[in-house]
């Protein structure tokens, strides 16, 4: 879920029209930021994201269900966590969660955030 509180002078446009429930693109004041969902096993999300050139000030956020090392040390890298990795390389879009830190109750590294924003990171 995406909220962006009115009251707080902040200027914010939906971007359209992407042909997916699972993408939400959004631009508030000069920051590009997409929240994604990708269904376990499905590809389109996975696709969309690592073809994607990112604008400047850009924030990619979601629940991957995707496993590599970059995220998660020590797991096995598989359902195409290696591309996103790559995409982050290749991109500019660094990882900015904390390799390791559990974001489900099962304790694996599913959400996941990049950002080309200088200083920017994420907490849980």
């Amino acid at each position: 879920m995406t909220y962006i509180w009115k009251g707080a002078g902040l200027r914010m446009q939906q971007r359209r029209p992407i042909h997916s429930r699972d993408l939400l693109w959004i631009d508030v004041n000069s920051y590009a930021i997409l929240n994604a969902y990708r269904q376990p096993l499905s590809l389109d999300v996975i696709d969309y994201v690592t073809h994607l050139a990112p604008p400047p000030n850009c924030l990619v956020r979601g629940d991957f269900n995707a496993w590599h090392d970059m995220f998660e040390p020590g797991v096995l890298p598989t359902h195409q966590g290696p591309e996103l990795a790559s995409w982050s390389a290749s991109s500019g879009m660094d990882f900015i969660g904390a390799p390791g830190e559990s974001t489900q109750r099962l304790g694996h590294v599913l959400d996941l955030t990049f950002s080309n924003i200088p200083f920017a990171y994420t907490s849980i």
